[in-house]
């Protein structure tokens, strides 16, 4: 299922059609509706049928010799499909003729009403009238078989000839929505050599996708995600994926690819919103540092100040402690309140240096400023007195023009619903577009060394990114990362950034996609209301 995505259904309009009464020379037979088929705005609609009644007064008009007979209007047989405008009719023509009304038995389908030329409706199975009109919109697939008996008089009364006749009304199950793009693919500019991921998030799985560049289809290319690896000159052009099913096609946004010679890009800021809970349920919080000296990172743990966030977190981690460890020789960092930090001043130059708000005089909130040489720390984030609530982790680049960089982050949490949602954030800056590798892993930590009890675990998690500036806008959903194509391409990326390998048919989730320079955030949670222990994790791919 696509977790949240939008199901739209299209409109089914009906075309009027008159009724008119010609008379037959020497034949009471009266031909009492022309039908008309017209076509729908939309060219992959069905052509419908409809029907109205223009009453004459048949009074003078007298029966002559010729065979009594049944008569439908169109001759069938009848087929229509669930949602889709039908309408049919019947009467007798020939001697003895004008039959005054109708006994109906059987099965309508539902969705359908019985009038008359009367104006009259299906009362108890009889109706009054000369000509019966069978139409609406049905609303179920299937078979439907009735019989309708003529009547010389009203209610009912005097045969006409026995004249009783079955009917069947085939209805087949309506045709899909047509496509729809919920998700347009991102225009880009990548240096040669990068990779160029285009994607787009449909309101159902289409029947068949085909990705075209330059108006010429791309063999093969035929998933929600396109992937270009190892991108040059002859890459660049005009970008769309056409998406077909059974009533019709859609074309997504046009998508450009520029290659350009120079440019960089980094990600400058790091951060995850989650719940913070207590044992195996505290934040811990990873990130590597590319490249060689050292890089002077601020790291923030907010809880009171996400009070003050738009909107408003009232759960927030009242009182966060913030412990810092790294690999060979580093000394690990720790703090509790902000102001008790011994390089406070520092820190709070730091905030003006980064572009964050700082923190409130007296707030329990955490901070940490320090040198870090490059290689992999770790973050962990817990409540005073095993405290639990929503808080935000920050690592944040407080240095200017050095080679040295923020490459990845992984969070490990709880993912809630509502506002306990796993949020990391990043950061990209520059003027080129960065690939970035986005996972939500669950089933895949059970049984890892060190990792939580199985049962804690996240058994199914999904992940939506989304633009948060300088435009917000969703780019990108994954319930199962294997789901969306490329599954083979995407396994190569996992192991060039050393991310471990996802099992094929595995509910863990993953994104692979190009972005521009801007602020990005993806939004972790469970299947339905499911919560549990997962890792978020965000890897450079060029």
């Amino acid at each position: 299922m696509k977790y949240w995505r939008i199901k739209t259904q299209l409109l089914r309009y009906q075309a009027a059609i008159m009724l008119l009464a010609l008379l037959l020379q020497r034949s009471p037979i009266f031909q009492y509706i022309l039908h008309l088929k017209t076509s729908l705005e939309r060219p992959i609609a069905r052509i419908v049928q409809t029907t109205s009644i223009a009453a004459a007064s048949l009074g003078g008009f007298h029966a002559v010799s010729g065979a009594t007979r049944f008569s439908t209007q169109p001759a069938g047989p009848f087929e229509t499909r669930a949602e889709e405008s039908f309408s049919m009719s019947f009467t007798v023509l020939g001697s003895p003729a004008n039959p005054a009304s109708w006994l109906i038995e059987g099965e309508i389908p539902p969705g359908l009403s019985v009038t008359s030329n009367s104006g009259d409706s299906l009362i108890n199975n009889g109706i009054n009238g000369r000509v019966v009109v069978v139409s609406g919109v049905p609303t179920s697939s299937g078979i439907y078989t009735f019989t309708a008996q003529a009547f010389k008089e009203a209610n009912l009364t005097g045969d006409t000839d026995g004249v009783k006749n079955p009917l069947a009304i085939m209805v087949t199950e309506a045709l899909p929505p047509l496509p729809e793009v919920l998700v347009h693919p991102l225009s880009i500019t990548v240096r040669p050599g990068g990779i160029a991921v285009f994607s787009i998030t449909p309101n159902e799985a289409p029947s068949s996708i085909t990705w075209f560049k330059n108006n010429i289809p791309i063999p093969g290319e035929t998933s929600e995600t396109l992937i270009l690896e190892n991108v040059g000159s002859a890459n660049g052009g005009s970008y769309v994926a056409s998406l077909s099913n059974e009533s019709g096609t859609v074309l997504s946004d046009v998508a450009t690819l520029s290659v350009v010679e120079n440019g960089t890009s980094t990600m400058v800021n790091i951060a995850n919103r989650g719940l913070v809970g207590t044992g195996d349920d505290i934040m811990i919080a990873g990130f590597t540092i590319a490249g060689t000296g050292s890089k002077r990172i601020l790291l923030r743990a907010s809880g009171p100040a996400l009070l003050n966030a738009d909107p408003p977190v009232s759960g927030f981690l009242a009182d966060p402690s913030l412990l810092v460890v790294g690999n060979g020789g580093f000394e690990a960092l720790s703090n509790d309140n902000w102001e008790d930090a011994q390089n406070v001043s520092e820190i709070s130059s730091a905030f003006s240096t980064v572009g964050v708000d700082p923190f409130a005089e007296g707030s329990k909130d955490a901070a940490v400023l320090a040198d870090f040489p490059a290689g992999s720390y770790g973050a962990i984030l817990s409540g005073v007195n095993e405290a639990t609530g929503v808080a935000l982790i920050e690592a944040f680049d407080a240095d200017t023009g050095l080679p040295i960089k923020l490459i990845n982050l992984s969070t490990r949490c709880v993912a809630g619903d509502g506002d306990n949602v796993v949020i990391p954030g990043f950061v990209i800056q520059g003027d080129v577009a960065k690939t970035v590798i986005i996972r939500g892993v669950g089933p895949n930590l059970i049984g890892q060394p060190g990792g939580p009890a199985a049962e804690t675990i996240l058994q199914d998690p999904s992940m939506t990114l989304f633009q948060t500036f300088p435009v917000f806008r969703q780019l990108s959903f994954n319930d199962n990362w294997d789901e969306s194509g490329n599954a083979d391409t995407i396994t190569t990326l996992f192991q060039q950034v050393g991310a471990s390998v996802l099992p094929d048919g595995a509910k863990d989730a993953a994104i692979v996609a190009t972005l521009p320079p801007g602020g990005y955030g993806v939004v972790t949670r469970g299947a339905g209301e499911e919560t549990g222990i997962c890792l978020v994790e965000v890897f450079e791919a060029d």
